[in-house]
């Protein structure tokens, strides 16, 4: 090779490997390490565990520098070249030197942390750049000792990976993981996390940790975790959370048509347009008994309104009826009673409204936040022209929802006013 193609491709192969990470190899070490630019570089071995969990930090540190900062981010594989290691002492795995520019026999040794950030802040100061490491867009809480009881146990629920780095299933659920991550973005009370169990070795003896990778759940309040054995699978991943946390969530992170409502207001609605044979009045004590039996006696309503295939009738209320009398005896009952017969005085077309309110008033907890949107939803159908407002509004979210630059809680809200508006609109014959 002449002098002048070796020119050409000594800097085309620097040049191409400028912001990125450069392979040494026994051949091109010495025309790479050359003194003519700065160069950081990683001696590994391919088993290493410590040099895979360092790899894609590296790589990332690698990708963060421009070719117009004269530094050069390079690994070497030690194991295939034992001259080149021990020329520059290299007893362990991973090892970093920097050779700064000009220098090729006596290289300093880093002494930066191993993450993106520490290794560019570290280049930042020895070469006098100002770079910050772009991380990808992770929906995936990372946990380490010092963070581990502040984010876990508190108001949030948690399930949590320790894993790996060079563990091959740990690797084959990452993306997954990601992508529960993103199905559960919208929910703030949900933490998706994972913990690098080969550097926070505490973590896992702490918990438990046998082998990788290793899934626990840890409810909101606690940190007593509980083992998951389902199915590592996206839609497995979902079902578990929904069912220990009462979300309702799909694996593609919409809703499920029910999130948000409630079956009691439902059935209300369901009831009053579905009734036949009776009048408004006893239909209002249906109602106070229905309610009644579903907050404080917890009969199964729903299995006795599904036999009289929602027609409401006297037959019916009587079989709501508590036989041995108690609905009678309770204060409450009572008051609940005389405050819906209060209600059917109202016109007509305020009946549903008046129901609602009633069933809504003997809510309690966070359901009665539900209810409260229920009677304001009612209220809005009715102001705005009832049936026509809600076909015309549920397309209008629909619109929204189906959105691509929509944020996942912006598009959780959509999808809540969309089912609960969906409770109004009339069951198609």
């Amino acid at each position: 090779m002449n002098s002048l193609a070796y020119f050409i491709f000594a800097l085309s192969s620097v040049v191409s490997c400028m912001g990125a990470v450069v392979t040494l190899t026994p051949e091109n070490f010495d025309q790479i390490v050359d003194g003519s630019s700065n160069i950081l570089v990683e001696f590994y071995a391919p088993w290493c565990g410590h040099c895979k969990s360092l790899a894609p930090e590296w790589q990332l540190a690698g990708e963060t520098f421009k070719p117009e900062d004269d530094i050069v981010i390079a690994a070497y594989d030690a194991t295939t070249d034992g001259e080149i290691a021990n020329r520059y002492g290299v007893q362990g795995y991973p090892t970093i030197k920097y050779f700064p520019k000009g220098e090729t026999k006596s290289p300093e040794d880093y002494n930066g942390g191993r993450i993106a950030g520490d290794i560019v802040q570290w280049v930042n100061e020895k070469v006098g750049t100002s770079r910050k490491v772009k991380l990808p867009h992770s929906s995936v809480s990372v946990l380490t000792e010092a963070n581990f009881d502040s984010m876990v146990g508190g108001s949030k629920a948690a399930l949590v990976e320790f894993y790996a780095p060079w563990c091959g299933h740990c690797k084959t659920l990452a993306p997954k993981w990601e992508k529960l991550a993103d199905v559960f973005a919208g929910d703030k009370e949900i933490l998706i996390a994972k913990v690098d169990a080969t550097e926070e070795e505490s973590l896992g003896t702490r918990f438990g940790v046998t082998g990788y990778p290793t899934l626990k759940f840890f409810p909101a309040g606690s940190l007593e975790p509980e083992p998951y054995e389902e199915a590592r699978e996206l839609e497995s991943l979902v079902h578990f959370v929904n069912t220990k946390t009462g979300t309702k969530r799909n694996p593609d992170g919409s809703l499920e048509a029910s999130a948000g409502r409630l079956e009691a207001l439902d059935a209300v609605q369901l009831l009053v347009a579905r009734r036949t044979s009776v009048s408004d009045q006893l239909l209002v004590v249906f109602l106070t008994i229905f309610f009644f039996c579903y907050q404080h006696i917890n009969i199964s309503s729903c299995t006795v309104i599904s036999a009289a295939q929602h027609e409401v009738n006297e037959a019916l209320l009587a079989s709501l009826q508590p036989p041995d009398g108690s609905l009678e005896a309770s204060a409450g009952r009572l008051e609940a009673l005389d405050a819906v017969i209060s209600a059917a005085q109202h016109e007509v077309n305020e009946a549903l409204l008046a129901s609602l309110q009633t069933a809504a008033d003997a809510l309690e907890g966070s359901d009665a936040a539900v209810g409260k949107d229920y009677i304001a939803t009612a209220k809005k159908v009715l102001s705005k022209g009832g049936a026509a407002y809600v076909s015309k509004e549920l397309k209008r979210l629909d619109g929204i929802i189906a959105g691509k630059s929509i944020l996942p809680e912006k598009k959780s809200a959509f999808q809540l006013r969309r089912n609960l508006l969906a409770a109004f609109q009339a069951p198609a014959l």
